[in-house]
């Protein structure tokens, strides 16, 4: 399972496909998002029933191109929709960038992103939020904003996010781990 922003349409919208082990294509490209904002940067994960769930930032509702909210759609096996787009953020200037999302042994949806911090958020199976938006870092505002979040899930279900930080002038690689 792969998912992207392009432009072909005119505009970034997120596409999904399917592919076989050897890379040939099982369903066409599928277009997750249509709007005339900007939809970019999918994360994409299965869970154990092989639903897929995505997640990316959308403009459609905020007021600037570089601002964003955080959106959440689950698929069938084979990109049909079974959830609408679910909005995860809703403050102005939230400023999200490049989610990372990863599902858990019983299906839970995890997805870390950066907006002036690190924060987590947990979704049921169906994109119904088990968690408010759990803010990671505590860096002032005025430091290098955190980056590039990473979210694994190991087996015993406990969940490890991994980010690029600037907060004392030079980038290191920041760590935390909670526990189910």
């Amino acid at each position: 399972h792969v998912a992207w922003h392009d432009n072909r349409d005119g505009n970034y919208e997120i596409y999904y496909k399917k592919l076989n082990n050897s890379g040939a294509a099982l369903t066409p490209d599928v277009r997750l998002t249509s709007n005339p904002a900007t939809s970019r940067f999918p994360s994409i994960s299965t869970d154990p029933n092989g639903n897929v769930h995505v997640a990316w930032v959308d403009n459609i509702s905020a007021p600037y191109i570089y601002d964003g909210d955080l959106y959440y759609k689950k698929l069938n096996n084979s990109g049909a929709a079974l959830t609408p787009n679910i909005r995860l953020t809703a403050s102005p200037y939230e400023f999200v960038k490049y989610p990372s999302l990863a599902t858990d042994s019983q299906g839970n949806v995890h997805i870390a992103w950066p907006s002036r911090g690190i924060y987590y958020k947990k979704l049921n199976n169906n994109g119904t939020a088990l968690t408010p938006n759990i803010r990671l870092t505590s860096a002032p505002y005025y430091s290098y904003p955190p980056a590039n979040p990473s979210v694994a899930i190991d087996y015993r279900g406990d969940v490890h996010t991994a980010w690029m930080d600037g907060r004392d002038g030079n980038w290191e690689i920041y760590y935390k781990r909670s526990l189910p």
